[in-house]
């Protein structure tokens, strides 16, 4: 079994990256405009990746803009005092901790449909299975399409493969499936190899497999339910599918 829980990514950091991931952590969890930044990061250092990280490990941390962000130098006499990360929020107060409370009731009502007896592979597909026949593809916006709630809201159910992915491990999160959202390409799922694709990665009782819920809506909305055999898949089959993703980041499902 993965031993790795709901923070896949935080699990391979070390160091100073590792106090980065916990130090945004904090401040997205409190939506603080401003994070400092621990000692050691300086203005060439990169803060993306390990912003995606925290995204990708915290899909219920819905209402950060984290694509847009600014590092600022606090220096006097041009000694560097203290690196700040500021960000923005698509929501706070009053509508965040409602959409919060929205967000955890809508995986419950799904998980209270899933026997706790059954077996790993079982309740994956019953996730995958419920995702695919009830979100459509499209884009309303960042906070909506890219973030878990696309794939909740009422009547909508409009997302795209980043709040798609998200959405599947916020379910997986919840039953204590380990789970992992995985960007790369993909050819076969998006017409074009050179478009950025997200998907997962789940832990089932054989060992780890990918799982593309987005690449199964059509087939899914058409037949009325997701495809209950050959929708967990090993590195060479994804491969065949001409999925490519960072291997040295990932890992590998036999």
């Amino acid at each position: 079994m993965a031993n790795w829980s709901h923070e896949y990514y935080r699990s391979r950091l070390r160091g100073l990256d590792l106090q980065v991931y916990d130090a945004i952590l904090r401040g997205w969890r409190s939506c603080s405009p401003e994070v400092v930044m621990p000692s050691g990061v300086t203005p060439s250092y990169n803060a993306t990746p390990i912003l995606e990280y925290v995204a990708f490990d915290h899909p219920e941390i819905f209402w950060v803009n984290y694509f847009t962000y600014h590092m600022l130098e606090r220096a006097i006499k041009g000694r560097t005092i203290d690196m700040r990360a500021q960000f923005s929020y698509f929501c706070q107060g009053c509508e965040m901790r409602g959409m919060q409370r929205d967000a955890e009731q809508w995986r419950q009502r799904i998980l209270s449909q899933i026997d706790p007896g059954r077996r790993s592979r079982d309740k994956v597909w019953m996730l995958y299975d419920y995702l695919s026949r009830q979100v459509t593809y499209g884009e309303k916006g960042y906070a909506l399409s890219h973030t878990i709630i696309g794939c909740m809201l009422p009547k909508n159910h409009v997302s795209v493969c980043e709040g798609i992915s998200k959405g599947f491990k916020f379910l997986c999160d919840g039953l204590d499936l380990p789970c992992i959202t995985v960007v790369g390409h993909a050819g076969e799922a998006t017409g074009d190899p050179t478009v950025y694709h997200a998907w997962n990665i789940v832990q089932v009782s054989d060992g780890l497999r990918h799982l593309d819920v987005t690449g199964e809506l059509t087939r899914a909305h058409a037949d009325g339910i997701a495809p209950r055999s050959g929708f967990l898949h090993s590195d060479e089959e994804m491969r065949q599918y001409h999925y490519r993703w960072n291997t040295a980041n990932i890992p590998a499902c036999r």
